[in-house]
């Protein structure tokens, strides 16, 4: 069946194409060398059915689905070629009334984890993933009072909040502050984006004053 077709309450760019079906090893050029520069494996790309887009308001944008329950309820669009802005969302329409702060990047990668680190970015999560770390992205550098309640009922008791190494404190401060009422909080600071480093920062102990 159409990945469209099964998606329900997001739908997905009409010009979405996966990068990489079962039934073949042939895979788009430009987007699979964009994702091999990002780390991201193959196991990866089918596990998060990860593709492509060559026309549309999604142009020369690599697409990442977002699941929750087994169902796609939104979408990250990541510019792998030419200019613009690097991320796009989809419309409110698209999404079913959705928007970034709805959901988070695999939340049922997470489910039953205790300890999972809370990232910016999809690529960032799935760089953690790849180091063996539970990992879910907040889409952007700020945490909704909905995402906090969706990571306190899958499982989750203590999260290890791990920004770019570029995001202001202020903002790290108030997504600890939002996670402290449901469960336990630690801060790691990269030197770089998640996904640049070779291993997880260790993270250090958090609590209001």
């Amino acid at each position: 069946a159409d990945e469209r077709e099964q998606d329900g309450a997001c739908k997905l760019p009409e010009e979405y194409r996966p990068i990489f079906k079962p039934d073949t090893i042939a895979c788009w050029a430009a987007p699979s060398r964009y994702l091999f520069n990002r780390q991201v494996s193959m196991e990866q790309q089918r596990h998060h059915r990860i593709g492509y887009c060559t026309s549309g308001r999604y142009n020369d944008r690599i697409v990442v689905p977002v699941v929750e329950q087994g169902a796609v309820v939104y979408f990250v669009a990541r510019l792998f070629r030419g200019n613009g802005k690097p991320y796009r969302y989809p419309t409110i329409e698209e999404a079913g009334g959705r928007s970034q702060a709805d959901v988070l990047f695999n939340l049922d990668g997470v489910l039953g984890r205790p300890r999972v680190r809370v990232v910016e970015g999809v690529f960032d999560a799935r760089a953690e993933e790849r180091r063996g770390e539970a990992a879910v992205a907040m889409l952007g550098l700020a945490l909704s009072c909905t995402q906090a309640a969706k990571l306190a009922l899958a499982g989750c008791v203590e999260a290890i909040v791990e920004a770019d190494g570029d995001a202001p404190w202020g903002e790290i401060e108030k997504i600890a502050r939002r996670l402290e009422g449901v469960m336990r909080v630690s801060i790691a600071r990269p030197e770089r984006d998640p996904d640049e480093e070779r291993e997880s920062p260790k993270a250090v102990k958090w609590g209001l004053t």
